[in-house]
């Protein structure tokens, strides 16, 4: 069963959610955000002021709303707004829910993937496949040929990582009824196996949601299963864009904002028209010499190539300056 929790908690969650003198209760934040994590539940964030008290010297933001990780099987938007505090010291919380159409996915590799005993052997044949171009073209028909390769695996093969988790829970039931019913030791040999399946899929899910949230470290324990998801929750519900301006019009529709971002990043990454014919490369002053030029453009070895990839973190990605 779903919840939402609503309403003036006397405690900020955040140093930014103050302004004013010193924090009185530092501490009370940290107990504020255990209560949140443990409760499983996760800030629905907002739109309008950054605060919601005020006593005239001090602001903080005391009312916020809070929602359960299965709330957006109702509503996959949740938007609170922060209303005017005319008459109150305390901003009214207006909460809006609704369904927004789900955008296409992009690709995304998943790192769960390489815990499947199928997965290093499928990449393999697939990258080894002859190809007739050279060069950065004989890569990328490579990396576009293994993306639309893993596509197929991922759905074919690896399969729906939540509904192998409930097959393989009715699976480990049933082992355990079975072993129940008569102990032999071929009955042990299935339920173990049964239940070493279920670990494993458990481990990918753990690494599904920890990719998903963005997270580089863990906290030591129990699975982190649950962390995971309401930091996935939260991002969602703070990274949604709720109302922009554009040319002056306050845009608050789904499709009216799509459209506007949509027109204006044509518009910014529309090329002019140039002639190349009237540039005249003698003006660009020549500060290298041609020894220290020709090392600089000259292709980078595999070895280099290797340190720069191998250097990075493992859920990072090179950005378009390197």
């Amino acid at each position: 069963m779903p919840w939402v929790l609503g309403g003036d908690f006397n405690i900020i969650a955040d140093p930014l959610e103050y302004s004013g003198e010193m924090i009185a209760r530092a501490g009370g934040m940290h107990d504020f955000n255990e209560f949140i994590i443990s409760a499983g539940v996760c800030d629905a964030g907002y739109v309008g002021s950054k605060f919601t008290w005020t006593n005239g010297n001090v602001w903080k933001r005391l009312d916020r709303v809070l929602v359960t990780s299965n709330w957006s099987q109702f509503f996959n938007s949740f938007k609170v707004e922060h209303l005017n505090r005319y008459g109150s010291d305390h901003s009214p919380l207006l909460i809006n829910g609704f369904f927004m159409p789900k955008p296409k996915g992009s690709f995304r590799f998943q790192n769960m993937w390489v815990q499947h005993h199928d997965f290093v052997q499928t990449v393999r044949l697939q990258w080894n496949n002859p190809c007739q171009e050279i060069g950065l073209d004989r890569f990328a028909i490579k990396l576009k040929r293994l993306k639309a390769h893993l596509k197929w695996w991922n759905r074919d093969v690896f399969g729906n990582i939540f509904d192998n988790l409930k097959r393989l829970n009715e699976e480990v039931n049933q082992k355990e009824i079975e072993f129940d019913y008569e102990a032999t030791a071929a009955r042990r040999t299935a339920l173990n196996l049964a239940q070493a399946n279920l670990a494993k899929a458990l481990h990918m899910e753990e690494a599904y949601w920890k990719q998903k949230a963005s997270i580089r470290w863990t906290v030591e324990g129990e699975r982190n299963t649950k962390l995971f998801h309401n930091v996935v929750n939260k991002k969602r519900n703070t990274n949604r864009i709720h109302r922009i301006w554009d040319q002056g019009l306050c845009l608050d529709r789904p499709l009216a904002i799509q459209e506007s971002g949509a027109s204006f990043f044509e518009q910014l990454l529309t090329g002019e028209d140039t002639i190349l014919a009237q540039f005249n490369p003698d003006i660009i002053p020549k500060i290298l010499h041609e020894g220290d030029n020709s090392i600089i453009a000259a292709p980078p070895t595999v070895e280099e190539l290797k340190e720069v990839v191998f250097s990075m973190h493992p859920d990072s990605a090179a950005g378009p300056d390197g």
